[in-house]
């Protein structure tokens, strides 16, 4: 059996999940990206909203307040999935 962290700590896949939610995917995009059934990404998102005491439709702002939105999309790139976060404006 796995051994668990405190409580209070974020798993890297919760993490994750938190950066795709501040980019606005949603959860069937965010399964489909991380290869795990969307089920599983509800049920990381109940985890963050425990977590930081807050409803679901925060959690993006909390991602950006976080400052990890930006993370993901090399994340995707590095493994080889398209992403459809707008190009920088030059």
């Amino acid at each position: 059996m796995r051994e668990r962290g405190p409580k209070n700590q974020v798993g890297p896949r919760t993490l994750r999940i938190l950066e795709a939610i501040g980019l606005g995917l949603c959860t069937k995009e965010i399964a489909s990206i991380l290869n795990i059934s969307p089920k599983s990404v509800e049920h990381h998102r109940i985890v963050l909203c425990r977590l930081f005491g807050t409803d679901s439709a925060y959690l993006p702002r909390l991602a950006h307040l976080l400052n990890l939105a930006p993370v993901l999309p090399l994340l995707l790139l590095l493994c080889g999935c398209k992403t459809s976060t707008p190009a920088p404006i030059a």
